[in-house]
């Protein structure tokens, strides 16, 4: 499993989007699914944010409003994205934000 590492300044924040894409490098309609931050910890779920920005274009933006409490923690910070609808569950890969 890759793990996929986004670069974050101390004190910034952060957006970013990324494109859903199935294993033909398609993107995948989101319309009807819901997406969320699991697998962080507490500190750093509570400043992340996650949507569906363009569904038909498999389209999801990721937030970070940077905390105080980032700075006193290790400089790598975990999480991964869900993605579901009704009961089929989509995880991705291991995630993290690694503060410079």
């Amino acid at each position: 499993m890759a793990t996929n590492i986004i670069k974050l300044n101390k004190g910034s924040d952060f957006s970013s989007v990324i494109i859903w894409k199935d294993s033909s490098g398609n993107a995948v309609d989101l319309t009807g699914y819901t997406v969320a931050i699991y697998g962080a910890d507490d500190y750093l779920a509570a400043n992340m944010t996650a949507s569906i920005t363009n569904a038909s274009a498999g389209e999801i933006t990721l937030g970070l409003e940077w905390s105080e409490s980032m700075g006193t923690r290790d400089n790598q910070h975990y999480f991964r994205v869900r993605i579901t609808q009704g009961s089929y569950d989509v995880s991705t890969n291991l995630l993290y934000f690694e503060v410079t």
